[in-house]
């Protein structure tokens, strides 16, 4: 068996036998990996805090032919602040189930494990959960190579902005929205919505946002006030995208449904 070391997160943990557990990883170097921390369930084991979901760190393992085994564990961030607070625990799972259902393992992607770890921290350091969300979905949809189209109509590719029909027509006035399509994968003019069935109505807003989040720096997105009209609308939006995708529901987001109150 050959040893590795990585920086990485823990997605997930489940028993496995009568003292260890089964961790999935998300890590800067490996990508998604599936690991056994042995002993990991008894009290004094240097590995019990280790295992904990959401925890971040440095990690010693060796490559086995199933499962790998987690030697050691360098603990850099527990995110106890999130742990110890329900609703952001129900974020943060959000957060991990969807990293573990858009991500194959052994494929690495560094920028899948930093948006992961930023999303994290933002969370920890009491930014808009809403806001941090809808974030770290769109980018993580992004480097999924599935990021949805905002800026030209998804059917017949003319531009979909305030004021007109073209790149021109940018300022103020009524946007040339249609509405939303999770088959076409993007937004709509109005001619081709109205022979798309399933187009979702989404208000203007919920698209800027989404653009502006794509485009804005952490700090700068941090930083974004949604009213609840938007907020929601951006939600069900996104929402409908990744479902679509994934075909199957997710059991995380109806906890964080239930926690949140809707």
């Amino acid at each position: 068996m050959s040893l590795y070391k990585t920086e990485g997160i823990v997605l997930r943990a489940r028993n496995l036998g009568e003292a260890d557990k089964a961790l999935t990883l998300y890590t800067r170097e490996e990508g998604k990996v599936q690991v056994a921390a042995v002993g990991a369930r008894r009290s004094r084991s240097p590995l019990a805090a280790a295992t904990q979901p959401f925890t971040h760190g440095f990690m010693l393992c060796f490559r086995g032919r199933g499962l790998d085994r987690l030697s050691q564990f360098e603990i850099r961030e527990p995110f106890a602040g999130i742990r110890g607070d329900l609703a952001k625990s129900a974020y943060a799972t959000y957060f991990s189930e969807l990293t573990d259902e858009f991500t194959r393992e052994r494929d690495r992607n560094p920028d899948v494990f930093l948006a992961l770890l930023a999303a994290q921290h933002m969370l920890q350091a009491g930014s808009d959960a809403e806001v941090v969300t809808r974030l770290f979905e769109l980018r993580l949809l992004t480097l999924a190579g599935l990021r949805p189209e905002l800026e030209r109509c998804a059917g017949c590719g003319r531009a979909v902005a305030p004021g007109g029909t073209g790149a021109e027509g940018r300022g103020a006035g009524a946007w040339n929205l249609g509405g939303f399509s999770v088959a076409a994968g993007g937004v709509l003019c109005p001619d081709c919505a109205a022979s798309d069935p399933t187009a979702l109505a989404v208000p203007p807003g919920a698209v800027e946002s989404a653009r502006f989040l794509l485009a804005a720096d952490l700090r700068r997105a941090a930083a974004l006030k949604l009213s609840a009209p938007v907020a929601r609308a951006l939600e069900d939006m996104l929402s409908a995208y990744i479902l679509h995708h994934l075909e199957k529901p997710l059991k995380s987001l109806s906890f964080l449904r239930e926690v949140r109150g809707g």
